[in-house]
């Protein structure tokens, strides 16, 4: 889940502490279990540092590979 830049911290708090509180109850991860789903619960700050380093790597990953940019394809 995400919320729009610029949402109000106490906003993204309560729903971080939400997300967390339903990440903790067995009924949800039974169900989540039930439909083959692997819950992973990450704060904001966590998923930012991910997805920066996700971006780095698929970055390096794609100049290594030589991959073209889209403007670039012909």
């Amino acid at each position: 889940m995400g919320v729009p830049k610029g949402t109000p911290v106490p906003i993204v708090k309560k729903l971080e502490e939400a997300f967390k509180k339903a990440m903790e109850d067995q009924a949800f991860l039974q169900t989540m279990a039930k439909m083959d789903v692997l819950p992973i619960y990450q704060s904001g700050d966590d998923v930012a540092k991910y997805l920066t380093s996700a971006y780095a790597r698929y970055g390096k990953m794609i100049d290594d590979l030589n991959i073209p940019k889209e403007e670039e394809k012909k």
